[in-house]
Parts: C-alpha cells; structure tokens; sequence
C-alpha cells in the first residue's frame, strides 16, 4: 500500500525550546512556540499579505517592513516563555514579563535568541502530530 498523507499531521499546539548559552550551554530560558504553520501566525501572514498587496499597481517592497514583519509573525508563534526555575528572564536588570511587546523586545535586541526561535518555528517535525502509541505519524 501506498504512504497516505493524510496522516502526518501538523498541531497547532506550542511544543518547549530550551535556549542555551550560547558557549556554556546551560539554558537560560523555555520558550513555548507553534509552528509558523500555525492557526494564529498563518491569520498574521494572511493580514500582512492582505495589506501588502492592497492596490498591486504600487506595491513596495520596503526590507525594513518585510524584517518587522517577519518578526510580528515570529511574535505570533510565541506563547510563553520562562526560566528554568519558572520565573521570567531578566533584562537590564529587570524582570520581563511574558507580553508580546516583551517577546519583540528580547527578539529585536538579542538577535541568537530570535534566529533560534526562529529556526525552531519553521522545523515542521518538531510539529507533528503523535500517534496513540507515542511514535511520529511518517
């Protein structure tokens, strides 16, 4: 019989990624991310899109916009976040609290940990979904 597609399938539900220091490898920070696939980041795609190609006789390609947007979506895909001991990261010196202006924050100025976030978002098999008895559906 043939492979049948039908059954590997991608969740919508945030999967853990351990953000480690980037030389002593211990991790710093959980974050909790949907696939870039996902219902929520696919809406914001889908608006900027919209938006973008409103009147297709004038469109402009500005980098700046295209990279912000970029990151709206990767904001999107971010669900949460929090130490290792459950508390929230610490930047300049201050708790940040998990909201996505924080989240564009940390992206914006901490560029490993965005580009490992963003790395992770677009892995579709990380994103599977597991059979009852516990194995990937491939």
């Amino acid at each position: 019989m043939s492979f049948d597609f039908a059954e590997v399938q991608n969740t919508d539900e945030s999967r853990p990624l351990e953000i480690k220091h980037p030389v002593t490898g211990k991790v710093l920070l959980i974050l909790d991310l949907t696939s870039r696939t996902a219902a929520r980041p696919t809406e914001i795609s889908r608006r900027q899109d919209r938006k973008r190609y409103k009147n297709p006789g004038r469109i402009k390609l500005d980098p700046v916009e295209l990279e912000s947007d970029a990151l709206d979506i990767l904001v999107a895909c971010t669900t949460g976040w929090r130490t290792p001991e459950g508390g929230d990261p610490v930047f300049e010196g201050q708790p940040l609290p998990f909201t996505p202006s924080n989240v564009r924050l940390l992206y914006e100025r901490v560029k490993w940990i965005r580009v490992d976030a963003d790395n992770f978002v677009n892995d579709v098999a990380v994103f599977l979904e597991k059979l009852p008895n516990g194995s990937v559906s491939a």
